[in-house]
């Protein structure tokens, strides 16, 4: 019991750590010109000036806020395709609001990120997982053993149902990380 507790530990820690990505640049192509974004850093780099931005919300309801290396601030609200921007004329030397905004829009949290329902499914399973794995007899008694009087599952059976157990874990895990 000890060894398969440990195994499903492990199990969830290796896909947990596999699920996370180090790499947190990325450079974009926008009419020839080279942009790399900062998901972390919060910044977005030209081959002349670094911008800051923030963002919250998600691709269809969001507000972006960009601070330019100048000091001079804009602002771009958006929701449902309406855009509302506000914000001094940018210097021309600077890149143009709606193509940083634009990258960033690119790297935003789909629409269905954040769904409660995908996270109780995916806890849901993740529970029945762990019942089937460590305690296999309820699920042979839900499935067959009321059926009989005085009977025992066999170990193959009870095995199986472990196995059934841990590939639905991993469902509700990997369900858990993706984006949809």
């Amino acid at each position: 019991m000890k060894k398969l507790i440990v195994f499903l530990v492990g199990l969830f820690l290796g896909l947990t750590l596999c699920s996370c990505s180090t790499n947190t640049t990325q450079n974009v192509v926008v009419s020839g010109e080279i942009y790399t974004i900062d998901t972390v850093e919060k910044t977005i780099e030209d081959s002349k000036y670094t911008y800051k931005y923030t963002f919250s919300g998600n691709s269809k309801t969001y507000t972006i806020e960009l601070t330019y290396p100048d000091g001079s601030e804009y602002k771009i609200t958006g929701k449902s395709g309406n855009v509302i921007s506000s914000g001094d004329v940018i210097n021309k030397m600077y890149a143009s609001p709606n193509v940083l905004s634009n990258i960033i829009l690119n790297k935003a949290p789909k629409t269905n990120e954040g769904n409660p329902l995908k996270f109780i499914i995916s806890f849901f399973a993740i529970g029945i997982g762990i019942l089937n794995t460590l305690c296999p007899h309820i699920f042979w008694y839900l499935e067959y053993g009321w059926r009989y009087k005085n009977s025992e599952p066999s170990n193959l059976a009870l095995t199986f149902i472990r196995i059934s157990g841990v590939i639905v874990i991993i469902f509700g895990i990997i369900f858990l990380f993706v984006k949809m």
